[in-house]
């Protein structure tokens, strides 16, 4: 009885470039290179490494960009390729791929998708290497750049995150592990180590079609870009984990991933290594808001969060109710740049704080409005018709947008005690203007979106309806430990 640790075992691909293939577990890397050798159903070109997932899928809608390279020809002839290589493809996909919360990427990269029954990879990387040459070749012609990347979806580690059942030996077990992966992290990994995360992990599109197995995980996040010793790191992790006794029979995989926590609430001088506001579109926004709307302060071009729950304020001197909406402090900072400082310290509008400046709430965001109306007025352009295709839907988005109510009090990033834990704070309270105040506690209609705005690598899938309060524990230097 006892732990039994899993490990994906590590391959010889592309990056042998940078780790000879006879010390592939020994000495430093980066950690985007220790997670692609472990991945042998994702191969790049000669020298470099696939995007590390999770990754953000950038590429923009209603473009052409896939034609003016990567055309019908280049795409016959590159099949040829994987063809006389004895190698199955299902699809192509040219995509704008980018490590998760880093900048727009520029160059594109064309993913040829092999049918799921491939496991013979003996051959994939000289495929790459020739298809990229022809790619490349084609792309310089152009004046682009391009990538080119093969893989099979179904065995490459894109995998998703289940909620763990309270009450089960696997419960019990990760319990007892926890503050000993915590005490081997923050002796390994000091200085770059962002989280610890356990949870059930999955490939995201086996799960998608019921296939495969839920792999119980530990998950240790460290900063993008970290170099260490990794494969040593995660023995330590491993050999510590079986050490601990436990009563049942479990099985576990330890894992490292790049990763950072993007704290809900940063102070204004803080720096944050993200830039994760990324514009959405959507079709036809309504006159008046449905809650998860995108809202911004109208100061600012890059923020961006979401309309929450609506509610009546009684405000405490007698005044009439008004109507408002709750949303993310950190989400409306950003209105009052010369306050900032401040309102971190002290929340706005509490104990009696006058209000120095309006902290105006734009609905839609102004990043998600700018870019809306280019996609729609390129559209528009386009169209033998446009007064009954996207030029309607721009005139509309014109009309509805605009400022929707100011911030009356938010937190700021003040903490509040909870028994022996503190914990941040991050909540703000908007008035509604007159004319937006018919907003009611309605979610929205999933037909409004053309595509979704969330990723289900972003959150815990599935919490087993059967046993109310499933766990998923998070463990990290700026969180503490959470429990969801």
């Amino acid at each position: 009885m006892g732990i039994r640790c899993m490990t994906r075992k590590l391959v010889s691909t592309s990056v042998s470039t940078y780790l000879s293939p006879g010390d592939l577990d020994l000495g430093p890397c980066s950690i985007e290179q220790y997670v692609a050798k472990k991945d042998p159903f994702r191969v790049a070109p000669t020298g470099k490494i696939p995007v590390s997932w999770p990754h953000d899928d950038k590429t923009r809608p209603f473009t052409g960009d896939r034609y003016t390279v990567f055309n019908e020809a280049l795409e016959d002839s590159t099949w040829a390729v994987l063809k006389r290589s004895g190698i199955k493809l299902c699809t192509t996909a040219v995509k704008k791929l980018t490590p998760q919360g880093f900048p727009l990427a520029e160059d594109q990269t064309v993913i040829f998708l092999t049918l799921n029954t491939e496991t013979d990879t003996s051959r994939w990387q000289e495929a790459v290497d020739y298809i990229y040459e022809m790619v490349n070749e084609a792309a310089a012609k152009a004046g682009k750049t391009m990538s080119v990347e093969l893989q099979n979806r179904f065995k490459s580690y894109t995998d998703i995150s289940w909620a763990i059942c309270p009450g089960t030996a696997l419960y019990r077990s990760l319990l007892q592990i926890e503050p000993v992966v915590l005490a081997e992290v923050r002796k390994l990994c000091s200085g770059v180590w962002t989280s610890i995360a356990y949870h059930n992990r999955q490939n995201k599109s086996a799960a998608a079609v019921g296939v495969g197995i839920q792999q119980p995980t530990v998950i240790v996040y460290v900063m993008p870009g970290s170099l260490a010793s990794w494969g040593e790191v995660e023995a330590h992790i491993r050999r510590a984990i079986e050490a601990v006794p436990v009563e049942e029979d479990v099985e576990i995989a330890p894992d490292i991933l790049p990763g950072f926590n993007n704290l809900s609430t940063a102070p204004s001088k803080a720096y944050t290594p993200t830039t994760s506001h990324h514009p959405k579109y959507k079709l036809d926004i309504p006159a008046v808001p449905t809650l998860g709307a995108s809202i911004s302060p109208q100061l600012s071009d890059t923020d961006s969060g979401s309309l929450g729950a609506v509610v009546n304020f009684q405000p405490r001197d007698g005044q009439e109710p008004q109507k408002c909406f709750l949303t993310a402090y950190h989400a409306i900072a950003s209105g009052d740049p010369i306050g900032r400082a401040v309102n971190d310290e002290l929340g706005i509008g509490l104990d009696g704080r006058a209000l120095d400046r309006r902290i105006e709430i734009a609905y839609p965001t102004s990043c998600d409005g700018e870019y809306m109306k280019e996609l729609l007025a390129g559209s528009a352009k386009r169209s033998k018709n446009p007064e009954r295709s996207s030029y309607a839907h721009l005139v509309a988005l014109i009309e509805r947008e605009g400022v929707i109510g100011e911030v009356i009090h938010a937190s700021g990033l003040r903490y509040s005690s909870a028994g022996d834990r503190r914990c941040r704070m991050d909540w703000a309270l908007v008035a509604l203007h007159p004319a937006k105040d018919t907003v009611f506690n309605s979610p929205p209609n999933l037909s409004n979106f053309p595509s979704s705005c969330q990723r289900e690598e972003d959150f815990v899938w599935d919490y087993p309806n059967s046993l109310p309060g499933g766990v998923i524990s998070r463990t990290g230097e700026l969180t503490a430990f959470s429990w969801a």
